[in-house]
């Protein structure tokens, strides 16, 4: 058996059938209210908000357990796993699952890999310097022949023109 009940216009509180007080206005509308006391704030159009006892007040004071039904849920943010440029994308996950110490081994791996490619790059340039170098002298003597050569023809022109 379902009893139904009314809503107080001024407190919003249920009110059972038998019970509250019934207002009728001039213009013919009807009004319920729950007790005396909610009929005068009613009447003299008091704002029920102002008054801490209605569920009005309740309501814009956040007192009421309200149901998560109004709020949204916030939905998983699934982040996007791609591969890096020179590393694939099982290789990142192989990383993110290891343990320490398979960490530590690999980070020295990656180390030392590191320090050999620089020695490498050093006796590169070492060894572009010296050819460098071998080749700067050997044209410098080449050089030094072709000027030594022209210096004498010069010499050698210069007397002829004067004799």
């Amino acid at each position: 058996m379902v009893i139904k009940t009314e809503l107080c216009l001024y407190s919003e509180w249920k009110i059972w059938p038998g019970r509250g007080q019934k207002h009728i206005a001039t213009d013919g509308r009807s009004s319920l209210f729950s007790t005396h006391k909610a009929r005068v704030l009613g009447l003299n159009k008091t704002k029920a908000q102002k008054i801490k006892w209605t569920t009005a007040w309740r309501r814009l004071n956040r007192k009421t357990n309200q149901d998560d039904g109004g709020k949204k849920k916030k939905k998983k943010v699934f982040k996007k796993e791609r591969a890096i440029e020179g590393v694939t994308l099982e290789a990142i996950k192989k990383l993110k699952t290891a343990r320490p110490e398979d960490k530590k081994a690999l980070a020295q791996e990656a180390i030392l890999e590191i320090k050999d490619r620089q020695k490498n790059q050093i006796e590169k340039r070492r060894q572009e310097k010296k050819g460098v170098t071998k080749d700067r002298a050997q044209q410098n003597k080449v050089q030094d022949k072709v000027s030594q050569k022209q210096s004498k023809k010069n010499v050698g022109g210069s007397k002829k023109g004067k004799n």
